[in-house]
């Protein structure tokens, strides 16, 4: 019997070489597959600019730094003596007594009572360098009376001046609604003070409408107040008025003995009303003609009845 020798040496040589490949694939380092879409990042490194050497120059100023710092100084000290003289002229100012308010002058009071605009200026023991004037005027100037107010600071020596201008009382209006008398300046407001009935200056007017009225308030309609001033400088020898709520403001004209009621309504068109009135006088003087009243409402179209 013979044995194939030759064919089992083969077979084994072929089970060791694949054996070895298996083995030598194995050991290997596949390469990594990347997937399609994605881009791989790479670390970009920066590169450090070279630090600079120093000079000599910069050596030499690093050597002498303490000098140019005691110069530095030397050159602030001017600056620091004189933040430290206003700090101490501060401090003086708003300590001292002399800088403080006590009193203070007011000029124009003749209806109010001085030591009470003193009080509503709000400036006692207050120091001068806080005393703002506009603030003081706008308090003064709230006060029923007065008209307009004018304050000044003084520093050496402290002081403030405060001067006034009061509203002068011109119309007595007698109010029948409430049975009383009522002073009134030229604009119409109501004063919390009397004028003096003799004065010569002084204008009348009886309202018998429900008008009601307060210290502080304007007369309403505007300008009433100085129509009836108006028309006492256009016709002398008129110083009593009335005012109706029906006619308005009214007077009662004498000429050539006579006396007749002349309704003049509201401000409007005043001059031409004044203007027409006194040609209408002109024409029934001409004519003897007596009327019992005469009606200027509408300028255009006088009204005079008999």
């Amino acid at each position: 019997m013979r044995l194939d020798l030759r064919g089992a040496e083969e077979r084994r040589r072929r089970g060791k070489g694949r054996a070895r490949s298996k083995t030598f694939e194995t050991a290997l380092a596949r390469p990594r597959i990347r997937p399609r879409g994605r881009k791989e990042k790479r670390r970009v490194r920066r590169k450090r600019p070279p630090r600079p050497r120093p000079s000599q120059t910069d050596v030499a100023a690093a050597v002498e730094t303490p000098r140019f710092r005691w110069q530095a100084l030397f050159r602030r000290l001017p600056v620091a003596m004189l933040l430290l003289g206003l700090i101490g002229l501060l401090a003086y100012g708003s300590t001292d007594a002399s800088f403080f308010i006590y009193e203070a002058s007011v000029v124009g009071a003749e209806h109010l009572d001085a030591a009470m605009l003193y009080q509503v200026a709000g400036i006692h023991e207050m120091n001068i360098f806080w005393i703002r004037p506009e603030e003081v005027e706008a308090r003064l100037e709230a006060v029923d009376g007065i008209k307009a107010a004018h304050v000044r600071c003084d520093l050496f020596p402290a002081r403030v001046a405060i001067q006034v201008e009061e509203r002068q009382p011109l119309v007595l209006w007698r109010a029948q609604a409430q049975g009383r008398d009522w002073w009134l300046d030229e604009e119409g407001v109501v004063l919390p003070y009397h004028g003096d009935p003799a004065d010569p200056n002084v204008l009348f007017v009886v309202d018998s409408s429900d008008r009601v009225l307060a210290v502080g308030q304007t007369l309403q309609p505007p300008g009433l107040a100085a129509s009836v001033r108006r028309l006492a400088e256009a016709l002398p020898g008129i110083r009593v008025f009335f005012y109706e709520a029906e006619r308005g403001l009214g007077f009662y004209q004498v000429q050539d003995g006579k006396q007749w009621a002349v309704y003049v309504g509201g401000s409007e068109n005043l001059e031409r009303k004044i203007q027409a009135l006194r040609a209408l006088s002109d024409y029934l003087s001409a004519h003897n003609i007596q009327p019992r009243y005469v009606d200027v409402r509408w300028p255009e179209h006088l009204v005079y009845g008999q």
